[in-house]
């Protein structure tokens, strides 16, 4: 590490790859205990933080402050002066002087250029990796983020930090630290919200939801904490409170103005503001249209259309994780027979092509914004049917392509994953009678990209492939790390495995119906059957190709012996087992 005089910061290296400004709102030693206290804290985290960051970070610290109040710290940088507060909004007697959060985001005009911007209250500690973190997630895409922080409570002997940043405390819901890219925060309006009064921070995380082409809300990180459960706010005055949301519903109504009032409902804390506060916002009485009685798929299109906007029973998402791409469409109209289920549709070719080609080259926030189309279109589709309905993605490209910008763009819902789980022996046996392969080193259907693709999850060298069904093992071991990976990233979501040859027998179809709420009509049994019937010529017609091609139980022996290495530490071994024996 080494000091930079010129410029009051740590700096880790001459050259940083990535320059963090971290911008507080500070305040003097006259200031009372409840808030001097935390920030003696959250300073002292702050400079351990910055003594152990990577080398290829350069953080700086603003302190913005009033101008009689001095800078805390010696190695912390001077931001603009405060030269208004509430006080000059409004009369508000006995009002503190609550900073406006747009004259504290002027921290970040300070002199000197930043690559990621941090914003957070001055009562927020961070942990030793702080940096490290918020940097890393900022290379891996996202050019915007906040983190929820943890509650913890004060050691045995006050508020020490060693005793603090060692407790595990427990996850707080509100918004206290936000990062962010130049590029982002030139789109940010915060209006007059002040600091310290309800509603600020989803003033600010509406803007970043919406000005950001990749944002993520991280609510379980330990990343950052909070002595105790206080919420002094909660002690403002109903004049303080009125003001903010007064200011949150004009940013709201500017902000329908620019995105388009659909995409502005698709920001969770905008939706959820307009939801609780429907009779006081003009924004919300129009009039909300409902559906009554049973519909289904086919029948969408003459369905009354409600306003999703102002709803407030949850929709639902159902998707599909489908390694075959056999089972998604026709799992899909089993389930859209259900009077609550929707089955979104989309032409084939938005799957498929140039973009899987390079999903299969490139790291995924390469192509993260051009595969949104996937969740502008569950979007589009939520905004059109009844409240508390399911919408169903049969897309038989999930895993490879939309994965990620699903789960981004709606954490805030009921998602469910149904994993179409199938003997390796059987789906290799499937993949052998299709048309994907032309010759072992031939072409590749653009509907999924080969083991041989860099971004495979089981890589596999052009010169190690031996057979046509090496292709078809090394793409479906692909698909199963991907389901783990992607149940591991997100727990809250419900994933529920399930073997397509089992739908034949009603007990599996009402089970399924019913752990998705669903219910079955006459159409359920007749897709069924059909289905059924799909399934057993589909069988026959593998058996028959294979047969004329390849010995796949040999051709799995042989595999796992030439992949050994690569298959026990991926934890594949049991993957190989048929009709259990190895």
């Amino acid at each position: 590490m080494q000091w930079s005089a010129g410029t009051n910061s740590y700096s880790s290296s001459a050259h940083p790859k990535l320059r963090i400004r971290h911008v507080i709102n500070t305040v003097g030693p006259d200031a009372p205990d409840r808030l001097l206290v935390p920030q003696r804290l959250t300073l002292d985290s702050i400079a351990r933080a910055i003594s152990i960051t990577d080398s290829k970070f350069a953080v700086e610290v603003v302190a913005v402050s009033i101008p009689e109040d001095p800078t805390p710290l010696q190695w912390m940088t001077r931001g603009p002066e405060l030269h208004r507060s509430l006080l000059d909004l409004g009369d508000f007697p006995g009002a503190p002087q609550l900073p406006l959060l747009a004259d504290l985001l002027k921290g970040f005009d300070a002199d000197g250029a930043w690559d990621l911007g941090i914003f957070t209250n001055l009562d927020i500690a961070v942990q030793p990796l702080f940096y490290d973190l918020v940097g890393g997630i900022a290379d891996r895409g996202f050019d915007a983020f906040t983190i929820n922080r943890r509650v913890v409570d004060s050691g045995p002997h006050g508020p020490e930090l060693v005793w603090v940043s060692a407790q595990v405390g427990k996850p707080h819901p509100g918004f206290d630290c936000f990062a962010f890219t130049p590029s982002v925060l030139a789109k940010v309006d915060v209006g007059d919200v002040v600091v310290g009064a309800p509603f600020v921070g989803r003033a600010f995380v509406a803007n970043l939801y919406l000005a950001a082409e990749r944002y993520h809300s991280f609510t379980d990180l330990h990343a950052t904490f909070h002595l105790g459960a206080d919420e002094h706010w909660l002690d403002g005055t109903n004049a303080i409170i009125g003001h903010n949301f007064s200011a949150m519903s004009t940013i709201v109504k500017r902000l329908a103005s620019e995105y388009g009032e659909e995409r502005v409902m698709s920001a969770p804390p905008i939706r959820r503001f307009v939801e609780r506060n429907s009779s006081e916002l003009p924004l919300s009485r129009k009039r909300q249209h409902r559906t009554t009685g049973a519909t289904n798929t086919r029948d969408a299109k003459h369905r009354p259309v409600p306003s999703a906007l102002w709803r407030r029973e949850p929709q639902r998402i159902v998707l599909i994780a489908d390694p075959s791409q056999n089972s998604a469409g026709p799992l899909a109209e089993i389930l859209g027979t259900a009077p609550e289920a929707w089955v979104l549709r989309e032409p084939l070719p938005a799957n498929t092509g140039t973009l899987t080609r390079r999903i299969g080259s490139e790291e995924l926030a390469s192509s993260y914004n051009d595969r949104r189309v996937r969740a502008d279109a569950i979007r589009r589709a939520l905004t059109t049917i009844p409240a508390g309905c399911t919408c169903i993605d049969p897309s038989p490209t999930f895993l490879t392509t939309y994965a990620d910008v699903t789960f981004d763009s709606f954490e805030n819902l009921q998602i469910t994953v149904l994993v179409s789980r199938r003997r390796l022996v059987d789906l290799v046996t499937e993949a052998l009678s299709s048309d994907w392969f032309v010759e072992p080193n031939g072409s590749w259907a653009d509907i999924a990209f080969p083991p041989t693709a860099r971004m495979s999850m089981f890589p596999v060298h052009p010169e190690e492939i031996e057979s046509p069904a090496d292709l078809a093992i090394g793409y479906h071991l692909d698909q199963l790390l991907r389901i783990r990976r992607l149940q591991a990233q997100h727990t809250r979501s419900r994933w529920l495995e399930l073997d397509p040859e089992r739908l034949t027998g009603s007990r599996t179809v009402r089970s399924l119906f019913s752990s998705l709420n669903l219910r079955t009509t006459p159409e359920t049994w007749r897709q069924v059957a059909s289905f059924s019937l799909k399934q057993e010529r589909r069988a026959q017609q593998a058996g028959r190709r294979s047969d004329e091609q390849i010995d796949v139980s040999e051709a799995l022996r042989s595999f796992e012996h030439r992949f050994s290495g690569r298959i026990a530490s991926a934890s594949l071994a049991d993957e190989f087992t048929v009709d259990g024996q190895r």
